[in-house]
């Protein structure tokens, strides 16, 4: 982690958001990891399993994983080791989709106790992985350049509200055993050798399209990409398919002229309900 100057908004978030650990320290964001629990076996996201290890034992036979968001301690101890050294902005993963949210508010009060005069404000996302990453860095850039965090919450919460999330799985298998199919529960039932295409919307699931390949959902996800025009901001992430993500942006850098599409990979937390197969983009309309 880097130590911010003093009066320097520090940014946290969690490990949903899917920024890679050397990103994260070189951006001075703090990431605080949730849990992921094979049977007995329990795991800090992206500290204790890596991205291979974990889609490995998820589609070996066997114990379904569950997840848990970080508890109260965790984020308290975050903010209290952040607190003497300026203001603490976290973002935090949909609150419809985990309790991460909550238990963020939680620490806060918990390391208000012993950091009275600290400065600390949680903003609910509503987003998930890759949009919530670019958010969570692009917050970390606007407080390396002097921000103060109540433009930095504002900005955040308006360009979250702008920003669409769409993704593409290969069995919604994962999202209905781990409870978290929201709004696309209507798709079950269909054939198997359907692909759907899904959104993240308000902090949940929401069906759009079945098609009958990978290939017309990847093409639905690119589409959706040119349908309101250049976007203020672009980015993909992939499950397994990173190949796939890759080739994707590198479209979208040359057809809409955009210098840079980053690509995440989506981390295990994120990846217990999105499952192997999935590739999905995020895109921040300009403003107006």
């Amino acid at each position: 982690m880097t130590s911010a100057s003093q009066g320097t908004v520090q940014i946290v978030t969690d490990s949903t958001s899917d920024i890679q650990t050397q990103d994260a320290e070189q951006a001075g964001i703090t990431i605080v990891p949730a849990y992921v629990l094979f049977g007995e076996e329990q795991f800090r996201d992206g500290l204790t399993i890596s991205g291979g290890e974990f889609y490995r034992r998820l589609q070996q036979k066997g114990t379904f994983p569950k997840t848990a968001q970080p508890s109260p301690q965790d984020f308290a101890d975050a903010f209290g080791e952040l607190a003497p050294n300026g203001p603490v902005l976290a973002l935090t993963v949909s609150s419809k989709m985990s309790g991460t949210y909550n238990s963020a508010l939680i620490g806060r009060d918990m390391a208000l106790k012993d950091h009275p005069d600290a400065t600390i404000e949680i903003v609910d996302s509503l987003l998930v992985t890759m949009g919530l990453g670019m958010l969570a860095q692009e917050a970390a850039a606007k407080a390396q350049a002097g921000a103060g965090i109540e433009e930095i919450a504002e900005w955040a919460r308006d360009t979250a509200s702008r920003t669409r999330i769409y993704f593409a799985v290969d069995t919604l298998e994962y999202l209905a055993r781990g409870g978290r199919i929201g709004k696309a529960q209507r798709l079950l039932g269909g054939l198997l050798s359907v692909k759907p295409v899904l959104e993240f919307r308000d902090g949940e699931v929401h069906p759009l399209e079945r098609v009958r390949s990978r290939a017309k959902a990847h093409a639905l996800l690119e589409s959706y990409v040119h349908q309101s025009g250049t976007p203020e901001r672009l980015a993909y992430a992939s499950t397994t398919d990173h190949d796939k993500a890759r080739e994707m942006a590198g479209r979208a850098m040359e057809r809409l002229n955009i210098d840079d599409v980053p690509v995440y990979t989506i981390g295990a937390a994120v990846g217990t309900y999105a499952g192997p197969g999935c590739v999905g983009v995020a895109i921040v309309s300009s403003p107006g």
